[in-house]
């Protein structure tokens, strides 16, 4: 009887460990599943506010004005001008290293042939026309049948200066997008003057700060 009564003891034993067992693990299952239903649910909160900020964006750039009410210029002399004819309101949404979205910049895009024209006078009379309050950068690309080729220029610091180059200019390339592999020319803008300085970045021989004649056509490899 003593040995019967010993293993009904270790039975009764073994079942309450068993049962102790099983609501660990259930225990276990259910904090498992609600960490990750949380965790759904944050990432839907990040997303939502992703998508937000997106939108906000977006839409702060769809009431940001392009142009100047007031620049001075007449019809004419807008129409003339590649530059002021181009700018058709295209945008893109800039972004830091770690997907941050810092703002939005304006995009112009010229033909191979309108990006080779542009004259100094062209792009005084953009710079008083151009509106840069609330815009990040404005981006003056060069553009072909097969999409923009890398030469661009960027005009930063609400238009106090600018630099023109080779870039990257995927349309795909996401952050990557406008990253310089080669300064050409750097341009500093004088806004008493309406006149620019610049200097050629490439050039070895060069000798410092120079100035624009009006004729002067900007992206040309040698400048006169």
């Amino acid at each position: 009887m003593k040995k019967t009564d010993e293993n009904d003891w270790k039975m009764k034993l073994l079942g309450i460990v068993g049962i102790w067992l099983v609501m660990g693990i259930i225990a276990c299952a259910v904090i498992f599943v609600k960490s990750l239903r949380e965790e759904g649910s944050l990432q839907q909160q990040v997303v939502a506010e992703n998508v937000e900020k997106a939108g906000s964006l977006e839409s702060a750039a769809a009431s940001l004005p392009a142009f100047k009410k007031e620049s001075g210029l007449s019809e004419s002399e807008k129409l003339r001008n590649p530059l002021i004819v181009n700018h058709t309101g295209l945008v893109q949404v800039v972004t830091n290293m770690k997907g941050e979205r810092l703002g939005v910049a304006q995009i112009i895009k010229l033909s191979e042939k309108d990006f080779d024209s542009i004259t100094a006078k062209n792009l005084k009379d953009f710079w008083l026309e151009c509106n840069f309050d609330g815009w990040e950068w404005v981006w003056i690309l060069e553009s072909n049948s097969e999409g923009n080729t890398g030469r661009a220029l960027q005009i930063t610091g609400n238009g106090s200066g600018a630099r023109y180059g080779f870039i990257n200019a995927f349309e795909n390339a996401g952050i990557e997008f406008g990253q310089f592999y080669e300064t050409v020319r750097e341009f500093f803008y004088l806004s008493d003057e309406n006149d620019f300085q610049y200097f050629n970045a490439d050039d070895a021989d060069d000798e410092g700060l120079k100035r624009f004649k009006d004729s002067d056509r900007v992206f040309a490899a040698k400048i006169n």
